[in-house]
């Protein structure tokens, strides 16, 4: 037979079609159960419909009739198999499990979710979040052949691992988006809009693969000094770098590059791993370790085309046989004390620059090479040269100092 609803129905307890024609209508449905379709043709309420339980499509049909789906109450396992939701919001409390994948051929908002774990949600419509946290195994795939976007229009929004697969179009980032998902970030296709966003990776260990793409502000907070980052290839961030927690940043494949145009700050006084950094941005940039924050233990280099990488603070490298590389650009000690493990060196198209009363400049090796130039522009009066008698180009650029 067939059922056609017309107005609000509201059912307090589970929904089962196993025959027959469900026909939704145009109204608002609120199932305070479950809803398993394993049989007949159910056509969603233009609408809304919500669904508190389990939320089950094992044979039939479902034609989602351009309505939104929204996920609430308390935990819930959604197995829809190959269905395909127009819009949905997940509204809930408790940890929702995805079964295989859940298709929203709409857009996604977070309001509530909590966890979500094992499945893949795909998305070919914009996802918006003002969610606090979306913790779990579950991956978020942006899909869509046409331009999605990815926002958080409050303060700040979570959303699960990001997976970006678009056959075309641009995905826009917008506002502090928070990724709290285990797995972390890829990038397959598609072009990346980052603007003015600000992506946070917190929470648990988790990969990030991006080469193609490019990131505006990045902060790192992972939930301890006890979880992990991995970085594949070259993570390219064109504002600035915040390190707050993290245990070990660590080369995963390829290069394992943070390059970063902006300017990096780090508070963590504990960072590890093998990870490299580049500051390679052509304006002013800067580096501020509050005088006691870390980095991680790969090559520091400098690899500038245009403009100045200044210390705002004491700058100390500490992982063993760690070296620093100004490979073009001018690195700028502003007064400040630079120790480096192992082997500084300057190449031919590199300045490093100094007063020359720094307290501390130390290294196990410094290599001036052919073509590089140290300067020298302290206002005061100096004994001696900071980086020794021998040099390829030495310039001094302060009318007021002097050096004996």
């Amino acid at each position: 037979g067939t059922l056609n609803l017309a107005g609000t129905v509201t059912v307090n307890d589970d929904v089962t079609l196993t025959t027959g024609t469900f026909n939704g209508g145009t109204g608002t449905i609120d199932i305070n159960g479950a809803l398993t379709i394993n049989g007949g043709t159910f056509t969603a309420t233009s609408g809304t419909t919500f669904i508190s339980g389990n939320f089950t499509i094992s044979a039939g049909t479902f034609n989602h009739n351009s309505g939104l789906i929204t996920l609430d109450g308390g935990a819930m396992t959604v197995n829809i198999g190959t269905a395909v939701l127009n819009q949905v919001t997940i509204n809930k409390s408790g940890t929702m499990t995805v079964s295989g994948d859940m298709q929203v051929n709409g857009n996604l908002t977070f309001t509530a979710a909590t966890n979500i774990n094992v499945g893949d949600i795909l998305v070919a419509g914009d996802v918006t979040t003002n969610d606090v946290q979306v913790q779990g195994s579950a991956g978020l795939y942006f899909i869509g052949s046409g331009n999605q976007t990815l926002s958080a229009p409050g303060v700040s929004g979570a959303v699960p691992s990001v997976f970006i697969i678009k056959p075309s179009g641009t995905l826009f980032l917008q506002g502090t988006i928070e990724v709290d998902g285990s797995q972390g970030w890829r990038y397959t296709s598609g072009t990346v809009n980052a603007g003015t966003s600000t992506i946070v990776f917190d929470y648990w260990s988790k990969t990030i693969s991006s080469v193609g793409m490019s990131f505006n502000h990045v902060r790192i907070s992972l939930s301890a000094d006890t979880v992990n980052l991995t970085i594949n290839d070259t993570m390219d961030i064109n504002g600035d770098l915040t390190m707050i927690s993290v245990n070990n940043i660590n080369i995963g494949t390829g290069l394992g590059t943070i390059a970063v145009a902006g300017n990096v700050t780090t508070s963590d006084v504990g960072v590890g791993g093998t990870a490299l950094m580049t500051l390679d941005g052509t304006g002013a940039q800067s580096i501020n370790t509050g005088g006691t924050g870390d980095l991680p233990d790969g090559t520091f280099t400098i690899n500038k085309a245009s403009g100045t990488a200044t210390l705002v603070s004491h700058f100390t490298l500490n992982g063993a046989g760690q070296d620093l590389t100004i490979t073009q650009g001018t690195l700028d000690l502003n007064g400040f004390n630079l120790s480096v493990p192992d082997v500084l060196t300057v190449a031919a198209s590199g300045t490093l620059q100094l007063e020359g009363g720094e307290t501390t400049v130390s290294y196990s090796t410094l290599t001036l090479n052919s073509g590089s130039t140290v300067l020298y522009d302290g206002g005061g009066s100096y004994t001696g040269l900071k980086m020794g008698n021998t040099y390829s180009n030495l310039t001094f650029n302060n009318a007021a100092g002097t050096w004996n």
